[in-house]
């Protein structure tokens, strides 16, 4: 996993610009987003692929710079739309293209299976 068992890659951009800090470097956030983000833009005529996270926490508050507040006060929990070559597969909570309920039931019958 390119993120960790979280699955958070803004969770993996704040360690980075962290572990920097504590070795006596320094990552911009905005290096650290392009970084986690692969340095990708959008051209024309290209499928989107790009997720919509909410500013609006309490837990985000105050906010004066927008990238910061990403990095430092954000994780994938404040995510409310993921598109992927141009398909909308995540909004507000629920996976568009997968039956979440049988994933679930489907990976308790393996750990039960693994873990008797």
């Amino acid at each position: 996993m390119a993120s960790n068992n979280t699955c958070d890659i803004l969770e993996e951009a704040r360690f980075a610009t962290l572990m920097a800090r504590a070795g006596g470097g320094f990552v911009p956030g905005a290096d650290a987003l392009r970084v986690a983000t692969f340095g990708r833009g959008l051209s024309e005529g290209a499928l989107a692929d790009l997720a919509v996270v909410s500013l609006t926490g309490t837990h985000q508050l105050p906010s004066y710079d927008p990238i910061a507040t990403l990095i430092f006060a954000s994780s994938g929990r404040d995510v409310i739309l993921t598109v992927a070559a141009g398909r909308e597969v995540y909004r507000d909570g629920r996976v568009n293209n997968v039956d979440e309920d049988r994933l679930r039931a489907r990976m308790l019958e393996l750990n039960h299976r693994l873990n008797g």
